[in-house]
């Protein structure tokens, strides 16, 4: 593989300049910011992920509830959809800390 990120260095090589040493460094760093990175991704799929699910869920919940009852339907929608706001806003707080 052909990267700008693979550490320098190797049996058959010669020492390391400090130029190389110095790039070196600079590749560990943008590999650690990758990691970080990929993490964050990850977590915000998996949160993702369990949002819809659950959301999903407490709609089928509302209309198992409500059935017929166009009354107990809007009210429990207006109960599901203040859920949603509220989940959205924990989501979206999260994303704020990351500087993204």
């Amino acid at each position: 593989m052909n990267s700008e990120l693979i550490i320098f260095g190797g049996a058959d090589r010669p020492p390391l300049t400090r130029q190389e040493r110095e790039e070196a460094r600079r590749a560990a760093v943008v590999k650690g910011q990758v990691r970080h990175r990929r993490l964050q991704a990850d977590g915000a799929l998996a949160l993702g992920a369990h949002v819809m699910d659950g959301l999903k869920e407490l709609d089928n919940y509302r209309k198992q509830q409500a059935g017929d009852d166009v009354d107990i339907n809007l009210l429990l929608g207006e109960i599901e959809a203040m859920t949603i706001r509220q989940v959205k806003h924990i989501q979206a707080a999260l994303y704020d800390g990351w500087g993204a």
